[in-house]
């Protein structure tokens, strides 16, 4: 490992656009820090070439640590920037990474309705609990949610909402442990009292999580979004497409209690790092064509909380009819307005802190 560390370090990059098109109106600040040292940092700055690519160096015992790019005063459309750190994207003791990266530009920000939101999935039973026991624990659970788009939220209980739009799906499988020093930590865990031995599954184990979207309305539908850039305030392309909508998708995943870096070839594999767009409330015409649809994205899907028991995403709707650009505006949030006086000030948003009164 010390050779490793000992080696000096090289970061190759190929930067495009959301078109593919090289990036070369840019600026990369990298900082690189020394193993064991804190404090003592170096700062890189580079340009890519008229190919987008470059090749930053770092020198023995230094560890790349953190990776800005911006646009450049000379860009002719502005650029959201791209960040990213060791605890994401970076491996501090990698002698060589290649990273392919997609610098998108600002096109045309607009208001949408757009709320964070968690919704119980699995509860777990302690003795002393009054309601009825959560079925299928501690090895299966299983919650069928309604969606409410327009409003942002799940349906009662899960939410305020009025109208269910779709549904969604949550399954989770336990699978077992990754060894037998796992499982004998769950079980002492319960045979201590601290909690159900649903807990103790629920944290030690490995589990395989299920997320399938359901659209009953005619012409409403749901698809992957070809592209997510986890390390871009703009996580999604900026207009949902104009077709390939279904009406059922599921996306699984597994859960286990191996640590992992962070990789962009990867990192698609969990719900976090995708993202969906949707069609909803759908009008159709005498030969089945959709002709007025409202658009909506959900952003980086995940399962939270100490027992993995609260799936939350962040949901963003255009309430005009046949606009697919749901590029989000951060100062206007119409959700917001619509709950809250007026003037009142909107706190600073991104991704995992959209919230109403």
């Amino acid at each position: 490992m010390r050779q490793i560390y000992a080696s000096p370090k090289e970061m190759a990059l190929r930067i495009r656009d959301e078109d593919g098109k090289p990036v070369t109106d840019a600026s990369v600040h990298l900082l690189a820090f020394r193993l064991n040292s804190a404090g003592r940092h170096i700062s890189i700055d580079e340009k890519p070439d008229a190919r987008g690519e470059l090749i930053a160096r770092a020198p023995a015992f230094y560890g790349f640590d953190k990776l800005t790019i911006r646009g450049t005063e000379q860009s002719a459309l502005p650029y959201y920037t791209l960040s990213t750190d060791n605890h994401g994207f970076i491996n501090y003791a990698s002698v060589r990474q290649d990273l392919d990266l997609t610098l998108p530009h600002i096109l045309k920000p607009i208001p949408l309705r757009a709320l964070d939101q968690g919704m119980l999935h699995r509860r777990f039973n302690h003795p002393n609990d009054k309601l009825p026991p959560a079925l299928g624990l501690p090895d299966f659970a299983e919650s069928v949610i309604g969606f409410d788009a327009a409003n942002c939220q799940a349906v009662e209980p899960f939410g305020r909402g009025k109208t269910t739009d779709f549904y969604v799906v949550i399954r989770s499988v336990f699978r077992g442990y990754k060894d037998s020093l796992t499982e004998a930590t769950a079980r002492n865990r319960a045979d201590r009292g601290i909690g159900p031995i649903e807990e103790s599954k629920a944290i030690h184990g490995s589990w395989t999580h299920t997320l399938t979207f359901r659209f009953i309305n005619p012409g409403d539908g749901i698809i992957l979004s070809p592209q997510f850039w986890p390390y871009c305030r703009l996580q999604m392309p900026h207009q949902a497409p104009p077709e390939g909508y279904v009406s059922e998708l599921s996306l699984s995943m597994e859960e286990d209690q191996v640590a992992r870096q962070l990789d962009l070839k990867t990192c698609r594999r969990t719900w976090e790092h995708n993202g969906f767009f949707l069609r909803v409330r759908s009008q159709l015409d005498q030969d089945g064509r959709v002709i007025s649809a409202h658009y909506a994205k959900i952003v980086s899907p995940h399962l939270t909380g100490m027992f993995k028991q609260v799936l939350r995403w962040s949901f963003f709707y255009n309430p005009t009819s046949n606009d697919r650009n749901l590029e989000y505006d951060f100062k206007r949030n119409l959700l917001w307005e619509a709950n809250n006086p007026a003037g009142t000030p909107i706190p600073p948003l991104d991704h995992h802190h959209i919230t109403i009164n």
